[in-house]
C-alpha cells in the first residue's frame, strides 16, 4: 500500500471517502497475503516439509519401490493360522528396522525404501497384513474381510484399532491393566506428518488421539 496524500483543504465527505477506499485496499492485501500463505503451505507438504509439490514428487519416487500390484496376487489362497507372539515379534522388528512407510505406487506416499512392495506394501494396513501373515497387502477397506470386531475388554496384544476409511493400530497392550485409558500402539503413521516416518511404537489415548469414534477393535480370524 502507498503513501495516501490529502490536499490541505479537502470537505469532509471527500476525507470519509479515501479512507473507505484505502480500508477497502488493505482487506484486499490482506485476504492476498492469506491465500498466498495457504498455497505455500501446500505446496511443501512433505516428509519434512521444505520441498516445492516438483520436488516431492521426484522425492517419493526416487527410491525405486516396485509399485504394488494386487492383479498379480492370489487372494483365494487360505489364510495361515499365527500366535500372537509372533504378530507382536514381527510388529517389532520392524519398528526396530525403522521400515519405512510406502504406499508402493510411484509418487504417492513413500519415504523410503520398502522391502514388502511386491507382497504388502508398508503403508499402515501393509504392516498389519503382514504381521498378520495375510500377504496379499489388504486395505483398511477389506480388512473386516479376514477379521472381525470385538470389545475393548477383549483387546490383546495382536489385535487393532481400525477406522476403515483411513489408519489401522497394531494394539500392544495397555499402559495400565487397571485404568485402560492409554495402550502400546505400533504403526506406520504416513509421510504428510510430523513424523516419524516409519514404523515407532508409541503410547496413546485409547482408542485414538483423533477420530476416537471412528476406532473399533478388531481381531484376525486366524490368530490362535
Amino acid at each position: 500500500l502507498g503513501v495516501i496524500l490529502l490536499p490541505k483543504h479537502l470537505p469532509c465527505w471527500g476525507i470519509k471517502k479515501i479512507i473507505w477506499v484505502a480500508m477497502q485496499h488493505l482487506v484486499l492485501a490482506v485476504l492476498f497475503c492469506v491465500a498466498l500463505t495457504n498455497a505455500q503451505r501446500q505446496d511443501h507438504a512433505t516428509c519434512d516439509g521444505t520441498k516445492s509439490s516438483a520436488e516431492d514428487h521426484a522425492f517419493h519416487s526416487s527410491f525405486g519401490n516396485v509399485d504394488y500390484d494386487a492383479s498379480k496376487i492370489d487372494f483365494s489362497a487360505p489364510l495361515k493360522t499365527v500366535t500372537r507372539n509372533e504378530i507382536m515379534a514381527c510388529a517389532r522388528d520392524w519398528v526396530a528396522k525403522q521400515i519405512p512407510y510406502c504406499q508402493c505406487n510411484g509418487a504417492a506416499e513413500c519415504c523410503g525404501n520398502c522391502p514388502h512392495c511386491s507382497t504388502t506394501r508398508c503403508d499402515c494396513s501393509g504392516y498389519v497384513s503382514y504381521c498378520w501373515g495375510a500377504m496379499g497387502g489388504y486395505t483398511t477397506f477389506d480388512m473386516p474381510t479376514i477379521a472381525h470386531k470385538i470389545t475393548k475388554e477383549e483387546l490383546l496384544p495382536g489385535d487393532v484399532l481400525l477406522n476403515v476409511e483411513e489408519h489401522v493400530i497394531f494394539f500392544g497392550g495397555w499402559e495400565n491393566n487397571k485404568t485402560k485409558t492409554h495402550y502400546h500402539a505400533f504403526q506406520e503413521p504416513g509421510c504428510h506428518n510430523d513424523g516419524p516416518h516409519h514404523a515407532y511404537e508409541s503410547v496413546v489415548v485409547y482408542p485414538n488421539s483423533w477420530s476416537p469414534e471412528l476406532f473399533i477393535p478388531y481381531r484376525f480370524n486366524n490368530v490362535v
